[in-house]
Order: C-alpha cells, then sequence, then structure tokens
C-alpha cells in the first residue's frame, strides 16, 4: 500500500510570502510566519501542518498579531481619549484633536496610527499648542516671562511688594492660545497733605510708583516730589519756613536798651517801648512784628 497525496495547501504570510504545502499521508509541512503574524494554534513564530489520511492537511496559518491598545489623550473622542485596537495590516486608525491641541505627527487638526508588525502602534498623539508669549511686569523678579507654555500648562508668578495680583498667582494657557487674565496692580497709598504750597495744601493720593509733585508758597523753601513707596506711604515731603534778616529795635525795655528779632515765617517778635517812647502802633506800648514774604517776595522780612 502507498500513501495518498494531500491536496495542494497554501500557507499565507509567511516569511517567504506563501508556503505551499505538497505531500503524502503523514508527511509534514514547516512554516515560519513573517513578522507581525503568528501561528493560530501555538500563538508561535512558526508552525507545522500534517498530511492526515482524508488527503488534507491539519489545521494551521498564519494570523496577524495584536497590537497593545494605544490610548491617545487630548481628541474628540468621549471622555477626551481616543482608544485604539488593531491588528498587524488593519486599517489605521484615526483621531482628531480636541480644540486647543494638534496632532504632533501631521502638525494638523487630527491624524492616524497604524499597528505594526512589532506588536505596537505607529507614533502618534495630540500636543498643546503653544500659547502667545505675555510679560507679567512689578512682579518678584522685576518682570516674568510667560513663554513656550502649552494648552493647559501654567505659568506662576509672584507680585513685588505694593502690589496686589489681580489673579490667582498663575496664569494658563489656554485653548484659544492666550493667557488666562492676571497682573500684579499698584496698591494705593495713603494719601497726605503738603502745607504752605502755592495752592494752600497739596493734596496727594496714588498708587505705588506714582509721584505727586509740590511747589512752596513765597517764605517758604522746599520745592520737590513725593512719591507712592511700597509701603503704602508716601516718601516725605514738606514745605520749611525760610529764616527772616534779623531786625533791631531800639528804645525798648531790653537791659540792653534793645530789641533783636529773628525767626522764621510766620514767627511773631514782641517788644515793648522804653518810658519815654512809644510804639508807631499800639495804644498800650507794646508791639509785635511777624515774619512775612509780602508783596510777592519770595524772602521774608520782619
Amino acid at each position: 500500500c502507498s500513501p495518498l497525496p494531500c491536496v495542494e495547501h497554501p500557507i499565507q504570510f509567511t516569511s517567504s510570502g506563501t508556503t505551499q504545502c505538497r505531500g503524502v499521508t503523514g508527511d509534514l509541512c514547516d512554516y515560519s510566519c513573517a513578522e507581525g503574524y503568528r501561528d493560530s494554534l501555538s500563538g508561535l513564530a512558526s508552525g507545522s501542518l500534517t498530511c492526515l489520511a482524508t488527503s488534507s492537511w491539519s489545521a494551521g496559518a498564519c494570523v496577524p498579531k495584536a497590537c497593545a491598545d494605544k490610548t491617545i489623550q487630548n481628541t474628540t473622542g468621549p471622555a477626551g481619549v481616543t482608544i485604539c485596537q488593531g491588528v498587524t495590516g488593519s486599517p489605521p486608525c484615526a483621531y482628531t484633536c480636541a480644540v486647543g491641541y494638534t496632532d504632533q505627527a501631521s502638525r494638523s487638526a487630527g491624524g492616524s496610527v497604524t499597528c505594526l508588525a512589532s506588536g505596537a502602534f505607529s507614533d502618534g498623539s495630540c500636543e498643546g499648542n503653544v500659547c502667545t508669549s505675555v510679560v507679567i511686569d512689578h512682579t518678584s523678579d522685576g518682570s516674568t516671562t510667560c513663554s513656550g507654555k502649552r494648552t493647559t500648562e501654567s505659568c506662576p508668578y509672584e507680585c513685588a511688594v505694593g502690589y496686589t495680583d489681580s489673579g490667582a498667582g498663575t496664569r494658563t494657557c489656554g485653548t484659544d492660545g492666550l493667557f488666562s487674565p492676571g497682573s500684579c496692580e499698584p496698591n494705593e497709598c495713603t494719601p497726605i497733605q503738603i502745607a504752605h504750597t502755592k495752592e494752600g495744601v497739596t493734596h496727594c493720593t496714588g498708587v505705588t510708583g506714582q509721584d505727586c509733585s509740590y511747589s512752596c508758597a513765597n517764605g517758604y523753601s522746599g520745592d520737590g516730589t513725593v512719591t507712592c513707596a511700597n509701603t503704602g506711604a508716601f516718601t516725605v515731603g514738606m514745605c520749611n519756613p525760610k529764616a527772616c534778616a534779623s531786625l533791631v529795635v531800639d528804645h525798648t525795655t531790653e537791659p540792653a536798651g534793645s530789641t533783636t528779632c529773628t525767626g522764621h515765617t510766620d514767627d511773631t517778635c514782641h517788644f515793648t517801648c522804653a518810658e519815654g517812647f512809644r510804639a508807631t502802633t499800639g495804644a498800650d506800648g507794646s508791639m509785635a512784628v511777624m515774619c512775612t514774604a509780602a508783596n510777592g517776595n519770595d524772602e521774608p522780612q520782619f
């Protein structure tokens, strides 16, 4: 008795492309699967068929390997993700990036990944777009530059002394390509009044860094500028009275027989005339003279 031949049987997706199995009862047909495929029975990279007495070959084939699931974040899929599943040779897994994100491979609004023979999907992800740079003034570093940040990334900052944060201490890169609001705003200083100015009294109000200028009235010196400091108070500024030239009044009751008047703007000098003399004004013989800057003169006189 001689063995019967089996019907010729092709095995696809082998290392040689297609392996043709030929033989008679009891013969084996060995094959190695191509990269990305495995034996359907053993799950290994190779397998073997046997020519059966029925003139047919035993079961066995090279089937595609399954790729490990790939989760792509920041897409328009449910819960913001797209889960890609597939086997070698299956159609690509397409996805669309959410607003504010761009496919890192195609640099467009979406992309796709393919299950490779290695058992992994090709590269593909949605990465945040870079926001337009902003500069935050008056921070503890002088200024803070927010740049290179992508969607949802934050840029922290701390305001300098004398300034208050209008935000939450951080600015976040939004899906519109812009950072959320936030700045360091100057604090208000306690108002002050400077007396003896050309206005009579100069009222100074302002916020950190602002100046208040004033000019002193005639008979006073100290024109200048005060600045609202980061302590919440203005720097010191005042108009100081100028000194009068001394005035000697003769024939007074002083032991020396005269009274020397000295002082500053708005000071008063009192004297009493000696017996036999009278003041040019004052019926009781007493008089006072004041140091003033009269008639538009800047220098005061008694």
